[in-house]
């Protein structure tokens, strides 16, 4: 498949080639992290197992395209990673939390699950072979970019794990406007690249969850409230039933922290958080989608601190507590106790970022043009 690159591909590529040289080494046979965690299941709450692999890393974050501008999960990667060493790792993330009940695996491995370049397909049939022996896991989640979503790759997997075991594939297709998904993100494919993952996906019976990014560069608060809206209503359409909205956490080596360092990117509000998602289910309703909607879910990664979503030191860790709230009872107006005087601040630079942006892109631009 021939991909698109964006127009900061070259910045990008050189800004992760820098990092990757003091990325940290890994033991090849140990797990990143693991740790259990209340998830919003198909059935309701429940606890969900999280293991990141310490794995070769994304193939499109790791090439001469420099993959994501707000990627910096392959700095927690590591060369020469076996299906061997994955197995291992895996494993032992099972032994450190035996005797725990969780109804949930979810897999991270800082890249894409399906390719066999990242995980091979021994690793890849073991562990799930793993997870078909736990008698209590309904719900299994990886991860994938479109193009490693086959069906005969799904149809492997699928027929490891029990009957009432079910799959659930993770995009993250970020936007659903090519333009933003392309240039501002580089993410390397188009939105109808995602349809077709979806399509196959359910034909597989596998579920599809949509990661979405709330707050990609370049866009101003209120353009990118408006995406993430549309994009998750797009998704909707598509066949994706879970919904995950991803505010911007600024993440070492990557485009998005040199803008922040540069005093070119803030990332976002709770607030923003707030309208999204209630806007979301307003329009999800008005559509007539709810039927077609299981969940909406926001897990923000550095909430509350400078580098990722926040509002002032007030409010943070009340706005944190209240977004997780809402995402275990899928309840928006839960999120309508957030309550501070900041609010008037957020709908003030609202309006205030439409007249500055213009000046902000010149300054990049003359910036970058100057090293």
């Amino acid at each position: 498949m021939e991909r698109p690159v964006g127009m900061f591909s070259p910045q990008i590529y050189q800004i992760r080639k820098t990092a990757l040289i003091s990325r940290k080494a890994f033991a090849a046979d140990k797990f990143i992290a693991s740790w259990i965690e209340k998830e919003r299941l198909l059935t309701g709450i429940g606890n969900a197992l999280v293991v990141i692999l310490n794995s070769p890393g994304c193939q499109w974050g790791l090439g001469s395209e420099g993959g994501c501008s707000m990627c910096g999960y392959s700095n927690e990667t590591s060369e020469g990673i076996t299906a061997e060493n994955l197995v291992a790792q895996f494993t032992q993330a099972l032994q450190a939390n035996a005797g725990k009940k969780f109804q949930s695996v979810k897999i991270f491995n800082a890249g894409s699950f399906l390719d066999e370049k990242e995980i091979p397909r021994t690793a890849q049939e073991v562990i799930f072979r793993h997870i078909s022996e736990i008698p209590f896991v309904q719900e299994i989640v990886i991860e994938s970019r479109p193009e490693f979503v086959t069906a005969s790759a799904l149809k492997r997997l699928t027929t490891i794990l029990q009957p009432e075991q079910i799959l659930e594939v993770g995009i993250g297709l970020e936007s659903s406007s090519d333009q933003i998904r392309i240039h501002n993100i580089n993410k390397g494919f188009l939105f109808a690249d995602f349809q077709k993952a979806v399509a196959i996906a359910l034909a597989q019976k596998v579920r599809v969850k949509t990661y979405l990014l709330l707050k990609p560069p370049f866009l101003t608060e209120k353009e990118a409230i408006a995406d993430a809206i549309q994009s998750a209503i797009d998704a909707i359409k598509a066949g994706s039933r879970s919904i995950s909205i991803n505010p911007v956490n600024i993440q070492t080596g990557t485009l998005v922290s040199v803008l922040w360092k540069a005093g070119l990117y803030r990332s976002p509000w709770f607030w923003s958080l707030k309208t999204v998602i209630q806007t979301l289910w307003k329009r999800i309703a008005e559509e007539n989608l709810t039927a077609s909607v299981d969940r909406i879910v926001s897990d923000p990664s550095g909430a509350g601190t400078q580098k990722g979503i926040h509002n002032c030191r007030l409010c943070n860790r009340t706005a944190s507590k209240l977004v997780k709230e809402y995402s275990l009872q899928q309840d928006p107006a839960i999120l309508n106790e957030l309550h501070c005087s900041c609010h008037s601040l957020w709908k003030e630079l609202l309006e205030q970022e439409e007249a500055t942006r213009d000046f902000s892109l010149h300054f990049f631009e003359r910036s970058i043009n100057q090293n």
